[in-house]
């Protein structure tokens, strides 16, 4: 009967926006990006309060170490733990461009191609490696006065920043991709399907809709159901 066909296709869709779903929650609750933002915000500030005295020096800060590390730390374990979780999802084409987006950004291997390559081989270096040699580097502009700190030829304000920056984009570029793939499928015309297929056959609905469907969708939704019932398989 095509009317099991039909079904059939309807829980299959259904069953692939449950799947881009768990890849939306992959960092809830346990991996938020605002632990990489909050340390961010505390090395931008602790970096201005000590540019503004005159006499600062970074030679012996080991307030600013900790900072530096504290950034790197939670922003490459943030990657981590990200990939990690969609790894661990069952293999769906969802999830092979899923991946694909993370490693436009984290590349695969040794190579560093990105600003979010840069800062996960500083943290890598940091790991084994004492951190000094760290300096403060002022510029003079047009029309300002910059100061940073600078790491062999790293300013790690730009760096850091820049890093976070592109993270917000993987971000936005997955979730703009989980979007768009679940408009794809049609979550309304899905519910609607399932709820008169439910209709049809006296069981309770499917689920409930928001905004409540006007009597002429119910209508269409009834009367394909008995088309479709009406048809046998070709």
């Amino acid at each position: 009967m095509e009317l099991n066909k039909k079904y059939e296709e309807m829980i299959k869709r259904y069953n692939a926006i449950l799947d881009l779903q768990k890849f939306r929650n992959a960092d809830f609750p346990n991996n938020t990006i605002y632990l990489c933002k909050n340390n961010l915000s505390f090395f931008i500030q602790y970096a201005n309060r000590s540019f503004s005295h005159s006499s600062y020096s970074p030679k012996l800060d080991t307030i600013l170490v900790t900072h530096i590390l504290n950034y790197l730390s939670s922003y490459k374990s943030y990657l981590n733990r990200k990939k990690r979780n969609v790894e661990c999802i069952k293999a769906t084409r969802f999830k092979k461009e899923i991946l694909h987006i993370i490693e436009k950004y984290l590349t695969p291997g040794r190579s560093i191609n990105t600003d979010v390559d840069k800062l996960v081989a500083l943290r890598n270096f940091f790991e084994h490696e004492k951190i000094d040699n760290i300096k403060m580097q002022t510029t003079i502009l047009e029309d300002r006065v910059e100061k940073s700190f600078y790491y062999k030829d790293n300013d790690l304000i730009k760096l850091f920043n820049d890093a976070y920056r592109q993270l917000e984009v993987m971000n936005t570029e997955i979730e703009n991709y989980i979007g768009e793939s679940i408009k794809l499928l049609n979550l309304g015309e899905i519910a609607m399907f399932l709820n008169a297929f439910n209709k049809f056959y006296n069981k309770p609905p499917f689920t409930s809709l928001s905004p409540v469907p006007t009597e002429e969708e119910i209508k269409f939704y009834d009367n394909l159901i008995v088309t479709l019932s009406s048809h046998k398989d070709s």
